[in-house]
């Protein structure tokens, strides 16, 4: 005859079990969302120079150009955090409520959270990738293009 009690561990040890799968797929899914950003950053490199350059000869400042592409870099970021939201919110409750049968319960701070920590490495990995534009030299720049 098997205990209650043993059973509840049994079921308990294999919830811990998923939720260690789920947060190491998951861990999965943003280091290689990062890498694919990195690979855009860097695949887009000669155009920001390109726009760098053509920028600082029709008299913009190194902070102009900072700026504007950090508008650029926070638009972007709000365009793929929304996108991230639906598609992980949609899926999530199809998950919960079609698939498992659970109550749909999400916490909405750590959505909320994870959606801002996303924007922000957008925001700052696209600087980062940004500041070697903003040191080409004009002339050296237009010989090498």
């Amino acid at each position: 005859m098997i205990r209650v009690k043993e059973v509840v561990q049994t079921v308990s040890n294999m919830l811990g079990q998923l939720a260690v799968a789920v947060r190491a797929a998951a861990s999965v899914a943003i280091l290689a969302g990062i890498a694919v950003l990195v690979g855009a950053l860097a695949a887009s490199r000669r155009a920001r120079v390109y726009d760098s350059v053509i920028l600082k000869m029709l008299g913009a400042t190194r902070g102009r150009i900072l700026l504007a592409q950090a508008l650029e870099f926070t638009l972007l970021a709000l365009v793929v955090s929304a996108i991230a939201f639906e598609l992980g919110v949609g899926a999530g409750w199809y998950l919960s409520v079609k698939v498992l049968e659970l109550d749909w319960a999400p916490d909405w701070v750590s959505v909320g959270l994870t959606l801002v920590l996303g924007a922000l490495v957008t925001l700052v990995l696209g600087l980062l990738g940004s500041l070697p534009a903003l040191a080409a030299r004009p002339a050296r720049a237009l010989r090498s293009l």
